[in-house]
């Protein structure tokens, strides 16, 4: 009779400790905090010294810490470690001494300071039976986990199930509706570069006229005046920069097309002069030293020199604006290999305040940029990308925020683009 009343008073203390923790979470109703107080509580009313919420990823066959007390995040593969056997088996683990299962994994331990001993382990399941997190309990105060600590666990991690799934199928919300928002953001570029390919081909058809006026008159004029004088030289100028336009209105309807350029023999240290000729003004006015590191030995490449000075033109600028107060701007080209192939290096570096880091994905993207309406469409690096990546080539970025950035443009050389 006595053990039948003491057993009676073990289920209510049980009953007791469960209401008394589901007051304290009721009123919670952040998700991922309510879980975090969960394990805290559940710390506390079973005198363990930490709690771990497991989350199981099938689709990566491992699981991880979502809340766990005095440690980083811990990854496991399924069937490692206890928690990870717990959520493979589906099966409650009760260990007295952690060290004596086979599963156990000190590893942990030695990482963050800390000595295993008694643990407590039982799997959560969702509404359709499937384990999606294990709830894990270290070092009992006065001892190992009992019978008893095996039911209250069970029934404080009936409600951990479903505060976890629901924070779970709100990830997963949001990352659908990130995706909806970037594939939205996609269809609207699209829709943009539809509407600017249709202009460009407007503006190259109405513009052609005018130009064609002005390079005849440039053309006369050169011709009138002797080789090297200032009018001839002006000329040559006004000659460049006409077709540069054409060449911008191509760029642009290039982008929306994806039309293909031809490609020939480029020398591509004479491109980069040319390009360093076009932005001279802006160099100088921001004080600008430019420091040349050309490689002596540099094959050609198969490539369109236009474009490639295209985007020549526009790093150096970007690089400029973004030394504004002054600085030393870095061109270097080598010859690498990459994937068994030999690729032309091109590297433009500057010393300005680099780009913010959680920017750094967008800006090969058409319309992003980090310049005001006045001084950016947002098309640079994009048609930049787009260029190099008609050459078979690649552009990225290396970033150092407060310091500078790096662009490395790798292209092919004419004898690999052949093969």
């Amino acid at each position: 009779m006595p053990e039948e009343v003491e057993d009676l008073q073990e289920r209510l203390q049980i009953l007791e400790t469960l209401m008394e923790v589901n007051r304290g979470l009721a009123r919670e109703l952040d998700l991922d905090r309510l879980l975090g107080l969960t394990v805290s509580e559940a710390s506390r009313v079973m005198k363990a010294d930490r709690s771990s919420l497991y989350v199981v990823d099938w689709d990566k066959n491992e699981v991880w810490t979502r809340v766990a007390q005095g440690v980083e995040e811990i990854r496991m593969p399924l069937g490692k470690g206890i928690a990870g056997r717990v959520a493979e088996t589906g099966k409650t683990i009760n260990v007295p001494n952690a060290y004596d299962v086979p599963e156990f994994d000190p590893a942990w331990d030695r990482k963050h300071g800390y000595v295993t001993r008694s643990m407590l382990c039982i799997p959560l399941r969702g509404r359709n039976g499937d384990v999606i997190g294990v709830f894990a309990l270290l070092n009992k105060y006065d001892g190992q986990f009992t019978s008893n600590d095996e039911d209250l666990l069970a029934a404080i991690g009936a409600g951990v199930a479903v505060s976890l799934e629901n924070a779970l199928l709100v990830d997963k919300l949001r990352q659908t509706n990130q995706k909806l928002a970037e594939t939205y953001d996609q269809l609207m570029q699209s829709e943009k570069l539809s509407v600017l390919g249709l202009l460009a081909s407007t503006v190259a058809h109405d513009i052609q006229n005018p130009l064609a006026v002005v390079m005849g008159h440039a053309e006369i004029l050169a011709q009138s005046f002797p080789q090297n004088s200032d009018v001839q030289r002006s000329t040559d100028a006004v000659i460049r920069q006409v077709d540069r336009v054409s060449d911008l209105v191509d760029s642009i309807r290039t982008y929306s097309r994806k039309d293909k350029d031809t490609l020939i023999q480029v020398d591509v240290h004479s491109v980069l002069e040319e390009a360093l000729i076009l932005t001279d003004r802006l160099l100088v006015t921001n004080g600008i030293e430019v420091n040349k590191e050309y490689s002596s030995d540099l094959p050609h490449a198969l490539a369109n020199a236009g474009r490639l000075e295209q985007v020549f033109m526009n790093l150096i600028q970007n690089a400029a604006q973004a030394m504004s107060d002054g600085g030393q701007l870095t061109l270097a080209t080598r010859l690498v290999d990459r994937l068994s192939r030999s690729y032309i290096e091109i590297e433009v570096s500057d010393m300005g305040g680099g780009i913010h880091p959680e920017r750094e994905e967008q800006i090969f993207k058409a319309f992003f940029t980090t310049k005001s309406e006045e001084e950016g469409t947002g098309l640079g690096l994009a048609i930049c990308h787009r260029i190099i990546e008609a050459h078979n080539g690649s552009i990225t970025l290396q970033n150092r925020p407060g310091e500078g950035a790096t662009f490395l443009i790798w292209i092919p050389t004419d004898e690999t683009q052949e093969k």
